[in-house]
């Protein structure tokens, strides 16, 4: 992420042609992106057999040595709201990160913001006994230990007052000691059992299947973060709707932000004291059906949480009121600034136990004599949690987590929910003579749509820019700025079955989802055999399916840039009764995006000499 010419503010343009965004400048996570890592990996197994019994003994030891060293917008970045305001010079939002001590490039890239080890250390012993000839269990157990040598040191002002965070848990001033100091180092312990039963031991009636727990990890650049921002080494400004620009100096930010008259804030980013790497209990259930050449498999697969993270802001003060239109009270609208004003946000990583997601599967296949074979399958799951955990830094994964309410998230569909997947092949094999072959195979997906989710985009629940909002549908006329405005808002969620479905209520997270993604892919291996030598000739045409017609095998996602969301074009005031109005502009494009080159076909020829 090496910057091209001279570092600039990032520019950023929003509300082009409805939710789109111009971008210009250096990149804010490109102005000091300096990673370094030495990794040493140490497996040893030992084996043992006695009587019926396969005794497996290891450990596995992954030593990690890391540097660091990124600063988010050391460079500065500017928001503005739409075209007009760039061209007018009226930046809604200006923000910046500095060093302290020295902030000039040189010297924060060759100085890492978190320099640090983690080892993760295992032990595990399994044993394959075969009770009978066609009944084998696989009772085993697994310790994993992760450790952090040296803890981040946060600034120790940060324990002077207590913090309450947005769900009901007052953390004292020794607590707070403890949650930045003292995680990992404690011994995590899956226990599991597997078994494969052949009924008739003739391969024809499989029964198989376990239960266990199983350990994950997380980005270390989580890690990174509570050294990076530890409320002493940056300071940070963030200005709203005022005319300036900051200074294209990365050097002059401490004084620029003296002379606007702020006061030089930081984020703080902590991890619980009883923050474990992420676990879940997984258990599943097959069988392999062998008749008459036809193979058919049955599984069932389902996993719940035992732990799994979430991103809190402890900044935020307990004190929130409702919209008139949120007669459930879901959406707690925060008004009263911070618990602390020494600090921008203050972040914390922690578990959950909340998530689960399943899976049934069907697949057959059928191999034929006279060179065909098939394959034809079908998946259906459902996957939920509280948070995805798709970004680098702690502020991310909070605000770009879509929530009624953002320090207690409920249950959601995943970003990877799956929901429905047909999967086909068919392979067909000529043989010309004993030295020349060709085999034809094609490949067939066909899957749910990517998951989605609408979002409001005026940012009322922090009012600060830090949360994106579920959006309210509403269903009342009268709280629009007029009748035309209602009916052309009334049709435009007419025509969207999802919207639909949601009158009177929020949308979630992940509840809406584009088109299916269909596909149809082609291969094609011609081999000959020269003596002891073997030339092959191979031709893959990718998507076959917007060859044969153009309008077909189209690709649609949703941009992650905002966490898959897009804006509804809803806007609202609310006067000084509390009184809401609605104006609704309607997008000018689809909620969702064609990748322009996934969705075309492309042809690839290729030659291969073994000898």
């Amino acid at each position: 992420r090496e910057p091209s010419g001279d570092l600039f503010p990032q520019i950023q343009i929003n509300n082009v042609n409805g939710s789109g965004r111009i971008l210009l400048g250096t990149n804010r996570e490109a102005g000091v992106f300096n990673m370094g890592q030495k990794t040493i990996e140490i497996t040893n197994n030992l084996t043992y057999l006695y009587n019926k019994h396969k005794f497996t003994l290891g450990t596995h030891n992954e030593l990690y040595n890391i540097d660091y060293g990124f600063i988010n917008s050391y460079n500065g970045r500017i928001d503005y709201n739409s075209i007009d305001d760039f061209f007018a010079n009226k930046p809604a939002r200006i923000r910046a990160t500095y060093n302290l001590n020295d902030n000039s490039r040189d010297y924060n890239f060759n100085h890492p913001s978190a320099q640090f080890n983690i080892f993760l250390t295992s032990l595990y012993l399994q044993d394959d006994w075969s009770i009978t000839k066609n009944l084998k269990v696989s009772p085993g157990i697994r310790i994993d230990y992760p450790i952090l040598p040296n803890l981040p040191q946060t600034d120790t002002n940060l324990f002077l007052n207590n913090y309450t965070s947005n769900y009901g848990t007052t953390y004292t001033h020794t607590q707070i000691s403890d949650i930045e100091n003292k995680f990992f180092g404690r011994p995590m312990v899956s226990p599991r059992f597997g078994f494969n039963w052949d009924i008739k031991n003739d391969k024809k009636y499989i029964v198989r299947g376990g239960s266990g727990i199983f350990t994950g990890r997380i980005p270390f650049a989580w890690i990174g973060y509570a050294f990076y921002n530890n409320g002493t080494t940056y300071g940070s400004f963030d200005i709203k709707n005022k005319p300036t620009h900051i200074p294209t100096d990365p050097t002059q930010f401490s004084s620029f932000n003296a002379s606007m008259g702020q006061i030089s804030r930081t984020e703080v980013d902590l991890v619980d004291n009883n923050f474990k790497m992420p676990q879940v209990w997984r258990s599943s259930l097959a069988t392999d059906l062998n008749i008459g050449g036809y193979k058919l498999t049955l599984e069932g697969i389902f996993t719940k949480t035992i732990q799994d993270v979430m991103f809190q802001q402890l900044n935020l003060k307990d004190s929130v009121h409702y919209a008139d239109y949120d007669v459930n009270h879901q959406q707690p609208i925060y008004y009263t600034g911070k618990n602390d004003n020494d600090y921008t946000s203050i972040f914390l990583l922690t578990n959950t136990n909340k998530g689960y997601r399943y899976s049934l599967t069907a697949q057959l296949k059928k191999d034929y004599d006279f060179g065909l074979t098939t394959m034809v399958a079908y998946n259906f799951g459902k996957s939920f949690d509280i948070s995805n955990g798709v970004r680098n830094s702690y502020e991310s994964n909070w605000q770009l987590n879509q929530s009624l309410s953002p320090n207690n998230p409920q249950l959601a569909f995943s970003n990877f929910d799956i929901r429905h997947r047909i999967v086909s092949s068919a392979a067909y094999k000529l043989e010309w003579s004993k030295t020349n072959k060709t085999t034809f195979s094609l490949f067939f997906t066909s899957q749910s749509g990517s998951p989605f989710t609408w979002v409001n985009g005026s940012n009322k629940v922090t009012n600060n820019g830090q949360q994106i909002d579920l959006a309210f549908i509403c269903n009342d006329p009268t709280k629009f700025s007029s009748v035309e405005n209602w009916n052309l808002w009334n049709d435009y969620i007419s025509n969207d079955p999802y919207l639909n479905s949601r009158r009177g209520q929020f949308t979630e997270r992940n509840g809406a989802r584009t088109p299916w993604n269909t596909q149809l892919d082609l291969r094609m291996i011609h081999d000959i055999k020269v003596k002891k030598h073997n030339l092959q000739i191979t031709l893959d045409v990718v998507n076959l399916t917007n060859l044969i017609n153009p309008k077909w095998g189209w690709q649609y996602f949703v941009s992650n840039t905002q966490n898959q969301s897009s804006y509804l074009g809803l806007s609202q005031t609310t006067d000084s009764n509390g009184n809401t109005t609605f104006t609704f502009t309607k997008p000018t494009t689809t909620p969702y995006s064609i990748d322009k080159l996934s969705s075309r076909w492309q042809s690839q020829l290729g030659l291969r000499w073994t000898f």
